[in-house]
């Protein structure tokens, strides 16, 4: 649920390849409350590349990405991640992220 509404991020933003969100820094801008070490930076990592994955029409593999992290906790990686996209791409339109976030909601 998390990735796709990150999905709709991108597309309500227009993001594209040829002017895509960068991966470096986007934690750092976009989510600084969150301080990850060790693991948790791969496990954040995938989550970000699963929402772009998703959007470029690839299933990834949860299950056997995250059978390794032995833990349950794919899903708090995918909302952190997925508030970092949000907070990114209201940022690209200059737009408040509240005013972003209630332009996806459906109507």
């Amino acid at each position: 649920m998390f990735i796709s509404i990150a999905v709709d991020a991108l597309d309500a933003a227009g993001i594209d390849p040829g002017d895509p969100i960068p991966y470096e820094g986007l934690r750092g801008r976009h989510l600084p409350e969150c301080r990850l070490r060790g693991r948790d930076n791969k496990k954040i990592q995938f989550a970000v590349l699963a929402i772009g994955a998703t959007r470029g029409g690839i299933e990834p593999d949860l299950l056997d990405e995250v059978a390794w992290w032995q833990t349950d906790d794919f899903w708090w990686f995918a909302l952190a991640a997925a508030v970092a996209v949000i907070r990114s791409c209201a940022d690209r339109l200059g737009e408040p992220v509240p005013t972003f976030v209630a332009g996806l909601a459906p109507s």
